[in-house]
């Protein structure tokens, strides 16, 4: 049998799925007839170059600046509220680009906190290159020329330096963009609805499973989301104790969860022990952010003192200076 969907909700004539393609076009400019020209200036003839005058200078008074609009299809989106959902979340598989992206920045801004939104998100974020598109761009890549010019190129990832124009990383940065709309919404509103926050709390442990991921951005992407949870993720601290000691993670990786767990909690004594083992490490920027995680644990980081005062008169200037501030941090009054 084939699958149903129910009827998309409608706003102003228009369905959910007009409203979303949309977004991406500019919204309407003012009509030329409507626009407001500027006050007109005369120069006054009478105005002399002396220091004393009889009458103040007057300017005439410039139009107020209209205020600024949402585009129509956040109005229509918002208007909907709930009944858009299924259409945004279909629209997150779309094989256009530019209609899964727009789904995903409505999904950050304007649709109900809950947790099918979030874990669609999260399962989105983790789509990576598939064994049968990498099999097929080897397949091309090997071909003569002269029979690849008459063939439409795969997309390809793309080197860190350029991995915005990726076609998995890029999709997959907007979900985790949405996802950090979402926490910073419900956190702005916990005192008035908990129930937000509480409804987001369940997909920690999403976000923990995406930690261990074999492609190292979805590792990273879930450890900026969590620790942009603060004390909230706490629940996915062991797993990003276990990812930091992976020596196998690319180095903003590490350096990513080394700041996570600083947001959450690192004076616990298990955050404290895997933040000591990496600032030992030989590598100068994860050794800087071990350094700046161990000056958030404050008076349990006491325990690393000894450490930090090795820094603090080492050689390296930028160590040093990081050192002494988080000496400073955990025990102010020394």
């Amino acid at each position: 049998m084939l699958q149903r969907h129910a009827p998309e909700p409608v706003y102003q004539g228009k369905t959910a799925g007009y409203w979303i393609r949309q977004l991406s076009l500019p919204a309407a400019l003012t009509p030329a007839s409507e626009l407001r020209e500027p006050p007109s200036l005369h120069l006054d003839t009478s105005l002399t170059m002396s220091a004393s005058r009889s009458h103040p200078l007057e300017f005439p008074a410039w139009p107020p600046r209209p205020e600024t609009t949402e585009h129509p299809s956040v109005a229509a989106i918002r208007a909907m509220g709930s009944a858009a959902v299924p259409s945004l979340l279909r629209c997150l598989d779309s094989h256009d680009g530019q209609i899964s992206k727009n789904a995903m920045r409505l999904l950050g801004e304007v649709c109900p906190l809950n947790c099918a939104v979030g874990s669609a998100l999260i399962k989105r974020m983790r789509v990576t290159e598939s064994s049968a598109h990498k099999i097929c761009r080897l397949i091309w890549a090997g071909l003569p020329a002269i029979v690849s010019q008459h063939l439409k190129k795969p997309l390809s990832p793309q080197p860190v330096a350029a991995r915005f124009s990726d076609p998995w990383f890029a999709p997959a940065y907007l979900c985790r963009d949405a996802l950090g709309k979402m926490f910073s919404l419900a956190r702005s509103i916990q005192g008035t609805q908990p129930e937000a926050m509480a409804a987001l709390l369940t997909l920690i442990r999403q976000l923990s499973d995406a930690l261990a991921y074999w492609e190292d951005w979805v590792s990273l992407l879930s450890a900026t989301t969590l620790g942009a949870s603060g004390i909230n993720a706490k629940q996915a601290l062991h797993s990003l104790i276990h990812e930091l000691a992976n020596k196998g993670r690319g180095l903003e990786t590490r350096v990513a969860i080394a700041e996570a767990i600083g947001r959450i909690d690192p004076a616990s004594a298990e955050s404290l022990a895997a933040i000591k083992s990496v600032a030992q490490e030989t590598n100068r920027v994860l050794k800087c952010a071990a350094i700046v995680a161990l000056g958030k644990s404050g008076s349990a980081g006491k325990q690393t003192r000894s450490l930090l005062e090795q820094f603090w008169h080492g050689p390296d200037p930028v160590l040093s200076c990081l050192a002494y501030e988080a000496l400073c941090r955990i025990d102010p009054d020394r």
